[in-house]
Order: structure tokens, then C-alpha cells, then sequence
């Protein structure tokens, strides 16, 4: 290791991404000065992890765990709890933690509403807070999923109501999955600009409204439109709850806490359709739009009262108010150009990270695991109402059970094994924080297991074998689904521990995208190949893909060392 190379530090990288203040003044025509889309790019795009791991890089390595270590670096250094004194988990030393956390002066909106109060670290919440944020997280992101998962077992009813047929009635799933992907683009930059709490408010409080006309439809066209609008009002709680944790949890607890909050989007589909089939056969499909009603608003008052605001917030550089003051002042039509890319265009920024090999490819098993979810969801009810089985729309709901089982089962799992893991590693590699051990044996087992649900659920069902065994099948993918899921997630906020609402807005948006198409090809994959070919061909899709993910663990440091010198 050459002693006389200089470690860069992460204020220098992240000063590379600024440009020099004495610019000439007619920088003020353009309709973005440097100075000010630099600013949009800090929020706009996640940094890359500074800690790539490569032995061509440890020197800097070193030099950047040396700094952070004397600026008192809190990711490091503080654990779960308000104990006096704790490891760190990460290198072993014995550290001393405020028995009092700091308060800071709140910038949340509505802070007054809270109970919770703010802190200057929120690493220093106590384990009891933590755990309650953590429901909160988990009973928002369960939300946006039963919205999905309430038409299931009512499919048919909606069409009879409408005079229309089941291709168009899917359309409106496929439609609330493609809008659930889209929109958190915009809610992560909303989450990182302005808080993840306003995020949250205002993005619960549209979806209650929508879904009251949603529930009002007089038409096919008015129920898809709302159903778009309902979808991408509910699509902040993945990405922006997902982000939040990062913010609480420090990386070697991460794992189990990422496990438990997808427990709610995964979760709403278990519950979804059994609640669905009962209000259905007794009220009709309009109903279980209430029931969402009810269920939005219980998420918008626990987080009203019960989640402060995590995020810290970084000042708008000086150069930057002042450059937007003097464009108002000069050019009101570029001035409010430049605001549309802002809050319009920018978000879209985050979808640079696709380049990158290693997030490319881990997203794209993750997103491949979710459309075959929704694909398999979308199944059920045509497998199961046909002859021989002949199910009520209740038994249909009652038929999701297994997979949500799996789920739950998964998350006591997932979570520990991924956290053990990272944690061995911690202590392998001197504190250094590798993302990629994450996806070691756990990922491969958890591949093996979906494929073989996958498998063993289309063909049982395809040829009408005693309705228990798909069953089987659903609970198998179920839990290993969810150990993909968790630990995809888990490994994009560990690379991106600055801006990681950005990060996982671009893992939801990729993966809604693909679960809305797979609620459109279900029926007719099925109709033109039979259960058995289809669940067989997305079966070796998926051994392609647990491949790549071997391949992302090899690769995955050099990747990300080539991704720092590319940001900075």
C-alpha cells in the first residue's frame, strides 16, 4: 500500500460537484446556472458510497474511516438505544453515547402534532420509538399494496357492474401498478428537499381522496383514471419509508429492520383480498374502496401524531438563492422554466444509476421476483374459479393466505441471516462496510427456493391437482421472495447512505413498472401457453437472474470504486 498516496475525503469529492462562485454575469441567462444544477444533482442524484472496498483503494479507505472516526462520524458510532455505553457493531470499540439525545429545534411540518420529539441524531431514538417508527413505516407501505390487491377476488363483480370484461378490469391493476412506480421519483426528491413527514401527509391525504372517487365511479374511464391517481398519491411509503429507516438504523442492523418493514407491502395482499372477498359477497366491489378509505386515514394519523421528521436537511447554498433571485428579478418565463426542471425533470436524474452493473443487475432480480408476484396474484383467480375448483369470491381471497404466510415467516429470517452476515463481515474487513456480502449464500438459497415455487405452483395448478399443493408452491415463493426483496433493498441504502430515498425510488420504479405489465400479460401468457409453460419459462428467467447476482457479489467492489471516481 503506497504510503504517499492522499486519501480523498468525502467533503472533496462532493466539492469536485461544485463550480466556482465567480462566475461572469451573463451565467444569469441561462436557464440553469452550473452553481445551481449542481445543487439539484446533491439532491436529485444519490451519492455513491466512499467505501468501495477494493485492495487498490484501501489506502483511501483508511484515510476516510480516520476522518469520519475524529469527526465523531454517527453512522459509525452510534447504536440502537439510549444506553450509556455500546459497541459499535461495526469496529468493535466500546464508545459513549449521550445518556440525554440532543433535541434539535424541529423543521418538521406540523411538528406541533407529533408526541415524538425531534433529535439531532436520530440514530439516538430509543429502541421502543424505533420499533413504533417502524410499524408506522410498515403500515404505510401495506396501504399503496391492499389498493392493489382489494380488485383480486372482486374482478368479476366489477365487471358485471360495468358491463365489461376481465382485459379491461386488469387494465386498472396493471395501471395503479405502473403509476406506483412512476411517482416516487417525485416523492424522493420531495422527501430529500423538503422532509420525509410532509412527503408522507400530503401523498396519504391525496390518496384518501381519490379513492372516494375511485369509489363514486360511474364508468370504466373515470374508475382507471382514479385508480392511476390513487396509485401514485400512495407510492411515497416504499421509497420514502424505506429511506427513513436508513436514518434511524445504523448498516448492521438494517437487514432485520428492512425485513419487518416490508412486511407491510408485502403483507397488504395477504389481508387485501380475504377482506375483499367478504365485502364484496356482501356489500359488492364499491366497498373494500371504503374499506381503503378507513385504512389511509388510520395511516395519515399515526403519522401525524406519531412520526417526527428524520431527514437533515442541507442548506440551499448561498450563490444558489441569490442566482435564483436575480433570474426572477431579470426573466420571469426562465425563472419558472427553470423551476419546471427542478421539481419536473430533475427527479428523473436518479434513473442515471441503471448504468451502474451492480444496481442494474440487482434491481433487476428484485423487480423480476415482484412481477412474478404480481403475475402469480393475478393468476389466481382464473385458475381457481374455473372448473374443477369452482371458489367463491371469499375462498379466492382466503387462497393469498399461504404466500402471505411465507412472507411473514421470511422476514423472521431474512432480516437476522442478512444482519449476521454483514456483520461478520464488518469484523473481517476492520469495520469497512461491504454491501455486497449481503448477497452470499443467503441470495442463493433464497433462488433456488423461488424457482421451485414458481415451478411446482404452475404446473400443480395448470393441471387442477388437489388445491393444496400450489399452495405449497405459494408459500414457498412467498418466503424466498421476500428474502430477495429485503436484502436488494437492503444492499442499495447500504451503497447509498446519503441519498437513499433516491436510491430505492429508482428500485421501486423499476420493479412497479414491472409488475403493472405482468397484471396485463397474465391472462393471455396463460390462455396462449397453459400455467405450466409460463411458471417453467419465468422458472429459468429466474436461475438467469440468482446467476447474476453471484456474479454482482464478485464484481460488486470494483464496480462501485469505478462509480466513485465517476462522481467525483
Amino acid at each position: 500500500m503506497a504510503a504517499s498516496k492522499k486519501p480523498k475525503s468525502e467533503e472533496q469529492v462532493n466539492n469536485n460537484n461544485k463550480v466556482d462562485h465567480d462566475h461572469d454575469d451573463d451565467d444569469e441567462d441561462d436557464v440553469l446556472g452550473d452553481n445551481e444544477l449542481s445543487y439539484i444533482e446533491s439532491i436529485a442524484l444519490p451519492v455513491i458510497s466512499l467505501e468501495p472496498a477494493t485492495s487498490e483503494i484501501l489506502d483511501v479507505i483508511e484515510g476516510q474511516r480516520e476522518q469520519i472516526s475524529n469527526a465523531g462520524d454517527e453512522e459509525l458510532q452510534l447504536g440502537g438505544d439510549n444506553s450509556n455505553s455500546d459497541s459499535d457493531g461495526q469496529n468493535g470499540k466500546q464508545i459513549e453515547k449521550p445518556s440525554h439525545p440532543k433535541r434539535r429545534k424541529p423543521i418538521g411540518f406540523l411538528h406541533y402534532c407529533c408526541f415524538i420529539k425531534e433529535l439531532e441524531s436520530p440514530y439516538e431514538y430509543s429502541k421502543g420509538v424505533k420499533m413504533w417508527m417502524l410499524f408506522v413505516y410498515a403500515f404505510a407501505g401495506m396501504v399503496p399494496a391492499m389498493g392493489s390487491a382489494v380488485f383480486y377476488p372482486s374482478v368479476h363483480d366489477i365487471a358485471r357492474d360495468f358491463h365489461s370484461n376481465l382485459g379491461v378490469i386488469n387494465l386498472s391493476v396493471g395501471l395503479y401498478m405502473l403509476s406506483l412506480g412512476i411517482f416516487p421519483l417525485w416523492w424522493s426528491y420531495l422527501a430529500e428537499l423538503k422532509g420525509r413527514r410532509i412527503t408522507y401527509l400530503i401523498s396519504y391525504s391525496l390518496f384518501f381522496l381519490f379513492n372516494i372517487g375511485c369509489a363514486r365511479a360511474s364508468s370504466v374511464g373515470m374508475l382507471l383514471v382514479f385508480r392511476v391517481l390513487t396509485g401514485g398519491a400512495a407510492s411515497s411509503s416504499q421509497s420514502v419509508g424505506a429511506g427513513a429507516l436508513g436514518d434511524i438504523y445504523i448498516p448492521s442492523q438494517r437487514g432485520r429492520a428492512n425485513a419487518y418493514f416490508y412486511l407491510g407491502p408485502l403483507c397488504g395482499p395477504l389481508f387485501a383480498p380475504v377482506m375483499a372477498g367478504a365485502l364484496t359477497e356482501r356489500w359488492g366491489w364499491r366497498s373494500t374502496q371504503y374499506f381503503l378509505m378507513i385504512v389511509s386515514f388510520a395511516s395519515f394519523l399515526s403519522i401525524l401524531f406519531g412520526l417526527p421528521e428524520t431527514l437533515k436537511k442541507k442548506p440551499i447554498p448561498e450563490d444558489v438563492i441569490q442566482s435564483r433571485k436575480r433570474r426572477k428579478e431579470k426573466n420571469l418565463i426562465k425563472y419558472y422554466a427553470y423551476l419546471f426542471f427542478e421539481y419536473v425533470i430533475s427527479p428523473f436524474m436518479a434513473l442515471s444509476l441503471l448504468k451502474h452493473p451492480a444496481f442494474l443487475f440487482a434491481i433487476s432480480y428484485s423487480s423480476f421476483g415482484y412481477g412474478c408476484l404480481y403475475l402469480m396474484n393475478t393468476s389466481i383467480p382464473q385458475l381457481f374459479e374455473a372448473a374443477p375448483y369452482n371458489f367463491s369470491e371469499i375462498i379466492i381471497g382466503l387462497l393469498y393466505l399461504p404466500n402471505g404466510i411465507g412472507y411473514i415467516t421470511g422476514s423472521l429470517v431474512s432480516g437476522r441471516w442478512s444482519d449476521h452476515i454483514i456483520k461478520k463481515s464488518l469484523k473481517q474487513n476492520n469495520g469497512v462496510l461491504l454491501p455486497e456480502a449481503r448477497l452470499g449464500f443467503n441470495m442463493i438459497c433464497a433462488g433456488i427456493l423461488v424457482s421451485s415455487g414458481l415451478i411446482l405452483f404452475g404446473w400443480s395448478a395448470g393441471k387442477k391437482v388437489f388445491w393444496l399443493v400450489p399452495l405449497i408452491g405459494t408459500f414457498m415463493f412467498g418466503f424466498a421472495s421476500l428474502m430477495i426483496f429485503t436484502t436488494t433493498l437492503t444492499f442499495l441504502v447500504d451503497s447509498m447512505p446519503n441519498r437513499r430515498s433516491a436510491a430505492v425510488s429508482v428500485n421501486t420504479f423499476v420493479r412497479c413498472i414491472v409488475a403493472g405489465i405482468a397484471s396485463f400479460i397474465a391472462f393471455p401468457l396463460i390462455n396462449a401457453l397453459g400455467a405450466g409453460w409460463l411458471y417453467t419459462i419465468l422458472t429459468g428467467i429466474s436461475l438467469v437472474f440468482l446467476v447474476l447476482q453471484v456474479y454482482v457479489k464478485k464484481k460488486g467492489p470494483e464496480w462501485r470504486a469505478k462509480m466513485t471516481m465517476e462522481t467525483g
